[in-house]
């Protein structure tokens, strides 16, 4: 404070405007303390707190500085597109897609017909394992998938008096809580089932983030007794970080052209072998066994009237005579 008094005497001895004459020395060190006071405000505010603001995105991303900082990895999800844009966009995929030799199988025991690429396996029926949902399934594979997340698609078949709608098939996305119903925007997937131009089936798509449901995305169709859900399978420890459509979208085009192919058609099923009637008859006495039938056990056999009894009479050796009646067990 004495070091700057003396400097402004020595101002005040140079020049003495009123300004720094030793009568105002007072009120001239709280004017510039009220300068650097105010200089210092406004560098803290245009130049300090912006390089703050800018610093701390990238604290809460997991960035320090340091050599040896880690950004985490943010799941890729789709952009909000509307439905007559996600349905422009699937057929563009399948224009882009040559199925000229693509096979059909026509399923009719469960009243189903799709087509799959030439080169793939011939479509393979699951075995239902204990608590499946399903009353039926069936596998389409590449032959090799070659680096390639998805293996295939699945047509599963489901009853409708057991399985009662579609929230209650494997396939359905998973709710991201326990009790999805009590909030009344997660009771159903409502703006999530896409109708497709020229697709029998419905598209079910829920993209990564949806605040009700894990992401999913496969085609459904119902008719009569059975809902019909056609799913795109991933290999076993596939990575689930991407939104679905955009991992179809780059990696799995055919899955777009084969749901575009699923149609159903009327179910023929074998007919039941009538029951065979309940024999009451009593089995013979002699016989013998010849391809599982019941045969006459002599060599040469001459029929004639038999001497014991009398009048038309049940044959019980298998070697029908004029008087008998043939035995309902034996085959002549």
């Amino acid at each position: 404070m004495n070091k700057l008094k003396n400097t402004l005497k020595k101002w005040n001895s140079i020049f003495c405007s009123g300004m720094t004459c030793k009568s105002n020395i007072g009120r001239d060190i709280v004017v510039l303390f009220l300068l650097i006071l105010v200089a210092a405000v406004f560098l803290y505010s245009t130049v300090y707190t912006p390089m703050q603001a800018e610093r701390k995105p990238a604290v809460q991303a997991g960035i320090s500085g340091g050599p040896e900082s880690v950004v985490p990895q943010k799941e890729t999800s789709a952009p909000i597109m509307s439905e007559d844009n996600i349905s422009k966009e699937v057929e563009n995929i399948i224009n882009t897609i040559d199925s000229s030799n693509w096979k059909k199988t026509n399923n009719q025991f469960w009243g189903f017909s799709v087509k799959y690429p030439g080169g793939w396996l011939s479509p393979k029926s699951q075995r239902k394992p204990a608590g499946s949902k399903w009353e039926a399934r069936y596998q389409f594979r590449k032959k090799d998938a070659g680096g390639n997340p998805f293996l295939g698609f699945d047509v599963a078949v489901y009853d409708v008096p057991k399985t009662k709608e579609l929230r209650n098939t494997e396939e359905y996305p998973v709710p991201k809580n326990d009790k999805p119903d009590a909030n009344s925007q997660c009771q159903n997937i409502e703006g999530h089932a896409i109708e497709i131009d020229d697709f029998p089936a419905e598209e079910i798509y829920i993209p990564l983030g949806d605040d009700c449901y894990n992401a999913a995305l496969f085609f459904s169709i119902v008719k009569d007794r059975y809902i019909y859900n056609i799913v795109p399978v991933l290999e076993a420890g596939a990575e689930r970080g991407t939104d679905p459509r955009l991992a179809v979208n780059d990696n799995f085009p055919d899955y777009y052209a084969a749901a575009s192919t699923l149609v159903l058609i009327d179910i023929v099923r074998p007919k039941p072998a009538p029951p065979k009637p309940k024999i009451t008859a009593p089995k013979p006495v002699s016989y013998k066994v010849v391809g599982g039938r019941l045969v006459c056990a002599k060599k040469n056999d001459k029929p004639r009237k038999s001497r014991q009894n009398k009048g038309k009479h049940l044959d019980m050796e298998c070697c029908l005579d004029p008087d008998e009646y043939p035995n309902p067990w034996c085959t002549y």
